[in-house]
Protein backbone atom coordinates (compact mmCIF):
# COMPACT_ATOMS: atom_id res chain seq x y z
CA UNK A 1 0.00 0.00 0.00
CA UNK A 2 2.04 3.02 -1.26
CA UNK A 3 0.73 4.84 -3.46
CA UNK A 4 -0.75 8.04 -2.98
CA UNK A 5 -4.25 6.44 -3.78
CA UNK A 6 -3.92 3.87 -1.21
CA UNK A 7 -3.52 6.66 2.17
CA UNK A 8 -6.83 6.82 2.91
CA UNK A 9 -6.97 2.93 3.10
CA UNK A 10 -3.68 2.62 5.27
CA UNK A 11 -5.49 5.11 7.77
CA UNK A 12 -8.76 3.21 7.88
CA UNK A 13 -6.10 -0.36 8.25
CA UNK A 14 -4.43 1.33 11.25
CA UNK A 15 -7.51 2.80 12.55
CA UNK A 16 -9.51 -0.73 12.36
CA UNK A 17 -6.30 -1.57 14.62
CA UNK A 18 -6.64 0.61 17.88
CA UNK A 19 -10.58 0.19 17.63
CA UNK A 20 -10.54 -3.46 17.17
CA UNK A 21 -8.44 -3.53 20.47
CA UNK A 22 -10.42 -1.07 22.27
CA UNK A 23 -13.72 -3.36 21.70
CA UNK A 24 -12.35 -6.31 22.80
CA UNK A 25 -10.82 -4.02 26.11
CA UNK A 26 -14.69 -2.94 26.57
CA UNK A 27 -16.08 -6.35 26.32
CA UNK A 28 -13.66 -7.67 28.62
CA UNK A 29 -14.42 -5.12 30.95
CA UNK A 30 -18.28 -5.41 30.89
CA UNK A 31 -17.57 -9.48 31.33
CA UNK A 32 -15.29 -8.70 34.65
CA UNK A 33 -17.51 -5.81 36.61
CA UNK A 34 -19.96 -6.99 38.79
CA UNK A 35 -22.33 -4.24 39.26
CA UNK A 36 -25.17 -3.85 41.55
CA UNK A 37 -28.49 -1.98 41.30
CA UNK A 38 -27.87 1.16 42.49
CA UNK A 39 -26.14 4.28 42.63
CA UNK A 40 -22.33 2.93 43.72
CA UNK A 41 -22.60 1.56 39.86
CA UNK A 42 -23.10 4.49 38.02
CA UNK A 43 -19.18 5.78 37.56
CA UNK A 44 -18.73 2.72 35.94
CA UNK A 45 -21.46 2.67 33.71
CA UNK A 46 -20.43 5.94 32.58
CA UNK A 47 -17.12 4.93 31.95
CA UNK A 48 -18.20 2.24 29.82
CA UNK A 49 -21.34 4.69 27.98
CA UNK A 50 -18.60 7.06 27.39
CA UNK A 51 -15.97 4.34 25.84
CA UNK A 52 -18.68 2.75 23.70
CA UNK A 53 -20.24 6.44 23.02
CA UNK A 54 -16.45 7.02 21.20
CA UNK A 55 -16.34 3.84 19.52
CA UNK A 56 -19.75 4.39 17.80
CA UNK A 57 -18.69 8.11 16.82
CA UNK A 58 -15.42 6.49 15.66
CA UNK A 59 -16.45 3.65 13.65
CA UNK A 60 -19.15 5.73 11.78
CA UNK A 61 -16.22 8.44 10.93
CA UNK A 62 -14.61 5.50 9.14
CA UNK A 63 -17.31 3.73 7.87
CA UNK A 64 -18.02 7.09 5.93
CA UNK A 65 -14.63 8.15 4.78
CA UNK A 66 -14.50 4.61 3.51
CA UNK A 67 -17.76 4.77 1.46
CA UNK A 68 -16.44 7.32 -0.29
CA UNK A 69 -13.45 6.01 -1.39
CA UNK A 70 -13.94 4.01 -5.58
CA UNK A 71 -12.25 0.86 -4.35
CA UNK A 72 -15.48 0.93 -1.94
CA UNK A 73 -18.00 1.00 -5.01
CA UNK A 74 -15.95 -1.07 -7.63
CA UNK A 75 -14.63 -3.91 -5.94
CA UNK A 76 -16.57 -6.82 -4.20
CA UNK A 77 -14.45 -6.79 -1.15
CA UNK A 78 -15.13 -3.05 -0.65
CA UNK A 79 -18.11 -3.34 -0.62
CA UNK A 80 -18.17 -6.06 2.22
CA UNK A 81 -15.87 -4.12 4.05
CA UNK A 82 -18.36 -0.95 4.38
CA UNK A 83 -20.92 -3.27 5.34
CA UNK A 84 -18.71 -4.92 7.96
CA UNK A 85 -18.01 -1.77 8.93
CA UNK A 86 -21.37 -1.02 8.91
CA UNK A 87 -22.14 -4.20 10.99
CA UNK A 88 -19.48 -2.76 13.70
CA UNK A 89 -20.93 0.74 13.64
CA UNK A 90 -24.29 -0.47 15.04
CA UNK A 91 -22.39 -3.18 16.93
CA UNK A 92 -20.81 -0.03 19.53
CA UNK A 93 -24.37 1.96 19.02
CA UNK A 94 -26.39 -1.40 20.72
CA UNK A 95 -23.59 -1.45 23.43
CA UNK A 96 -23.99 2.35 24.22
CA UNK A 97 -28.11 1.55 24.42
CA UNK A 98 -28.07 -1.59 26.52
CA UNK A 99 -25.69 0.69 29.15
CA UNK A 100 -27.16 3.12 28.93
CA UNK A 101 -30.34 0.82 29.95
CA UNK A 102 -28.61 -0.52 32.94
CA UNK A 103 -27.80 3.23 34.26
CA UNK A 104 -31.50 3.88 34.05
CA UNK A 105 -32.46 0.37 35.90
CA UNK A 106 -29.58 1.63 38.80
CA UNK A 107 -30.80 5.10 39.41
CA UNK A 108 -34.72 3.61 39.66
CA UNK A 109 -33.22 0.90 42.41
CA UNK A 110 -31.83 3.78 44.06
CA UNK A 111 -34.80 5.41 44.69
CA UNK A 112 -37.33 2.28 45.53
CA UNK A 113 -34.48 0.93 47.52
CA UNK A 114 -34.90 4.27 49.82
CA UNK A 115 -38.31 3.13 50.38
CA UNK A 116 -40.00 1.33 53.62
CA UNK A 117 -40.45 -2.19 53.18
CA UNK A 118 -37.97 -2.90 50.21
CA UNK A 119 -36.73 -5.94 51.34
CA UNK A 120 -37.77 -9.13 49.73
CA UNK A 121 -38.15 -9.67 45.74
CA UNK A 122 -37.92 -6.49 44.14
CA UNK A 123 -34.39 -6.09 44.76
CA UNK A 124 -33.47 -9.37 43.20
CA UNK A 125 -35.79 -8.53 39.92
CA UNK A 126 -33.87 -5.20 39.41
CA UNK A 127 -30.44 -7.09 39.77
CA UNK A 128 -31.60 -9.45 37.48
CA UNK A 129 -33.12 -6.67 34.70
CA UNK A 130 -29.49 -4.83 35.38
CA UNK A 131 -27.57 -7.99 34.35
CA UNK A 132 -29.74 -8.79 31.31
CA UNK A 133 -28.72 -5.13 30.06
CA UNK A 134 -25.37 -5.14 30.89
CA UNK A 135 -25.09 -9.07 28.99
CA UNK A 136 -26.38 -7.47 26.26
CA UNK A 137 -24.06 -4.87 25.49
CA UNK A 138 -21.21 -7.80 26.35
CA UNK A 139 -23.13 -10.26 23.86
CA UNK A 140 -23.75 -7.59 20.67
CA UNK A 141 -19.53 -7.25 21.25
CA UNK A 142 -18.73 -10.33 20.95
CA UNK A 143 -18.12 -10.41 17.53
CA UNK A 144 -16.70 -6.53 17.10
CA UNK A 145 -13.27 -7.76 17.00
CA UNK A 146 -13.19 -9.86 14.47
CA UNK A 147 -15.53 -7.82 12.11
CA UNK A 148 -12.90 -5.21 12.87
CA UNK A 149 -9.89 -7.45 11.58
CA UNK A 150 -12.39 -8.57 8.44
CA UNK A 151 -13.10 -5.20 7.45
CA UNK A 152 -9.09 -4.28 7.49
CA UNK A 153 -8.83 -7.35 5.50
CA UNK A 154 -10.80 -6.48 2.94
CA UNK A 155 -9.82 -3.20 2.73
CA UNK A 156 -6.70 -4.25 1.81
CA UNK A 157 -7.48 -6.97 -0.65
CA UNK A 158 -9.73 -4.41 -2.40
CA UNK A 159 -7.22 -1.61 -2.41
CA UNK A 160 -4.57 -4.97 -4.28
CA UNK A 161 -7.58 -5.15 -7.22
CA UNK A 162 -8.48 -2.09 -7.61
CA UNK A 163 -4.94 -1.34 -8.37
CA UNK A 164 -4.79 -4.04 -10.60
CA UNK A 165 -7.87 -3.87 -12.36
CA UNK A 166 -7.49 0.51 -12.86
CA UNK A 167 -3.80 0.62 -12.91
CA UNK A 168 -4.12 3.02 -9.89
CA UNK A 169 -0.36 2.80 -10.25
CA UNK A 170 -0.67 5.23 -13.51
CA UNK A 171 -0.76 8.74 -13.40
CA UNK A 172 -4.00 10.66 -14.14
CA UNK A 173 -2.88 11.97 -17.76
CA UNK A 174 -1.08 8.69 -18.62
CA UNK A 175 -4.08 6.89 -17.87
CA UNK A 176 -6.41 8.71 -20.04
CA UNK A 177 -3.78 9.11 -22.72
CA UNK A 178 -3.75 4.94 -22.95
CA UNK A 179 -7.60 5.47 -22.84
CA UNK A 180 -7.43 7.59 -25.76
CA UNK A 181 -4.66 6.71 -28.11
CA UNK A 182 -3.12 3.42 -26.42
CA UNK A 183 -5.37 0.72 -27.46
CA UNK A 184 -8.68 1.61 -26.77
CA UNK A 185 -11.35 -1.24 -27.00
CA UNK A 186 -13.46 -1.56 -29.73
CA UNK A 187 -17.09 -1.26 -29.44
CA UNK A 188 -20.43 -1.19 -31.61
CA UNK A 189 -22.82 1.76 -31.67
CA UNK A 190 -25.21 -0.48 -29.93
CA UNK A 191 -22.66 -1.23 -27.11
CA UNK A 192 -21.31 2.62 -27.47
CA UNK A 193 -25.27 3.55 -26.27
CA UNK A 194 -25.47 1.16 -24.12
CA UNK A 195 -22.66 2.37 -21.90
CA UNK A 196 -24.01 5.98 -22.47
CA UNK A 197 -27.45 4.49 -20.59
CA UNK A 198 -25.75 2.43 -17.92
CA UNK A 199 -23.44 5.37 -17.44
CA UNK A 200 -26.99 7.71 -16.58
CA UNK A 201 -29.39 5.24 -15.32
CA UNK A 202 -30.01 2.74 -13.17
CA UNK A 203 -29.58 -0.73 -15.08
CA UNK A 204 -30.10 -3.69 -13.55
CA UNK A 205 -30.31 -7.35 -14.65
CA UNK A 206 -32.78 -9.52 -13.81
CA UNK A 207 -33.71 -12.93 -14.16
CA UNK A 208 -37.29 -14.75 -14.35
CA UNK A 209 -38.81 -17.85 -12.93
CA UNK A 210 -37.67 -19.95 -16.73
CA UNK A 211 -33.73 -19.02 -15.82
CA UNK A 212 -34.27 -16.24 -18.43
CA UNK A 213 -32.36 -12.84 -18.01
CA UNK A 214 -33.02 -9.71 -19.06
CA UNK A 215 -32.07 -6.14 -18.46
CA UNK A 216 -33.97 -3.03 -17.02
CA UNK A 217 -32.38 0.69 -18.04
CA UNK A 218 -35.29 3.22 -15.84
CA UNK A 219 -35.13 4.98 -18.99
CA UNK A 220 -36.84 4.75 -22.59
CA UNK A 221 -33.51 3.08 -23.88
CA UNK A 222 -33.56 -0.59 -24.13
CA UNK A 223 -30.28 -2.76 -23.92
CA UNK A 224 -30.48 -6.78 -24.46
CA UNK A 225 -28.99 -9.60 -22.59
CA UNK A 226 -26.63 -9.73 -25.32
CA UNK A 227 -25.41 -6.57 -25.56
CA UNK A 228 -24.50 -6.27 -21.64
CA UNK A 229 -22.63 -9.73 -21.78
CA UNK A 230 -20.26 -8.27 -24.55
CA UNK A 231 -19.55 -4.98 -22.52
CA UNK A 232 -18.93 -7.77 -19.53
CA UNK A 233 -16.95 -9.96 -21.79
CA UNK A 234 -14.78 -6.40 -22.81
CA UNK A 235 -14.61 -5.22 -19.23
CA UNK A 236 -16.20 -2.49 -19.66
CA UNK A 237 -18.55 -2.94 -17.40
CA UNK A 238 -19.27 -5.28 -14.06
CA UNK A 239 -22.35 -6.79 -12.63
CA UNK A 240 -22.80 -6.33 -8.50
CA UNK A 241 -23.23 -9.77 -7.56
CA UNK A 242 -23.92 -8.65 -4.03
CA UNK A 243 -27.95 -8.91 -4.93
CA UNK A 244 -29.73 -11.80 -6.19
CA UNK A 245 -30.73 -12.19 -9.84
CA UNK A 246 -34.07 -12.07 -8.84
CA UNK A 247 -33.99 -8.38 -6.92
CA UNK A 248 -31.81 -6.95 -10.09
CA UNK A 249 -27.88 -6.98 -10.38
CA UNK A 250 -26.95 -3.41 -10.81
CA UNK A 251 -24.50 -3.12 -14.36
CA UNK A 252 -21.88 -0.57 -13.24
CA UNK A 253 -19.12 1.24 -15.81
CA UNK A 254 -15.93 0.10 -14.70
CA UNK A 255 -12.86 2.57 -15.48
CA UNK A 256 -11.66 1.22 -18.47
CA UNK A 257 -15.65 1.35 -19.61
CA UNK A 258 -15.58 5.32 -18.42
CA UNK A 259 -12.30 5.86 -20.33
CA UNK A 260 -13.43 4.24 -23.22
CA UNK A 261 -17.29 5.92 -23.26
CA UNK A 262 -15.01 9.31 -22.91
CA UNK A 263 -12.54 8.70 -25.88
CA UNK A 264 -15.35 7.99 -28.23
CA UNK A 265 -17.52 10.56 -27.06
CA UNK A 266 -21.15 11.04 -27.37
CA UNK A 267 -23.24 8.37 -28.86
CA UNK A 268 -25.35 8.66 -32.41
CA UNK A 269 -28.81 10.10 -31.38
CA UNK A 270 -30.76 7.34 -33.11
CA UNK A 271 -30.43 4.01 -34.26
CA UNK A 272 -28.76 3.39 -37.71
CA UNK A 273 -31.31 2.62 -40.22
CA UNK A 274 -30.45 -1.07 -40.58
CA UNK A 275 -31.84 -1.52 -36.72
CA UNK A 276 -34.26 1.11 -36.61
CA UNK A 277 -36.02 -0.98 -39.56
CA UNK A 278 -35.62 -4.46 -39.52
CA UNK A 279 -39.13 -4.84 -41.00
CA UNK A 280 -38.29 -2.77 -44.28
CA UNK A 281 -34.99 -4.62 -44.65
CA UNK A 282 -36.51 -8.18 -44.15
CA UNK A 283 -39.33 -7.58 -47.02
CA UNK A 284 -36.73 -6.35 -49.66
CA UNK A 285 -34.93 -9.50 -48.51
CA UNK A 286 -34.71 -12.02 -51.98
CA UNK A 287 -34.55 -15.97 -51.97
Amino acid sequence: MSSPARTPAIRAVEQLARLTHDFATLHQQLHRDRLTAGTQSLPTLATRYATAQGLTATSLSLLLSVAEQPWAHEVATGRSAVEYLGHLTRAAGSATGCITGAAAIAAEFHRIDGQPGSDGPRPARFRAALDEQLAGAAAVLKDAPAMGLSAARFIEDATRTYSRTTGASMSPDADRASALTGAPVKVTDTQHRALEVIARHDVRVYQDRGHRQHVTTGAGDRITICTAEALLSKGLIRQDNTTSLFTGQRLRLTKTGRDTLHGLGPALTRPPAAFARPAARSTARTR
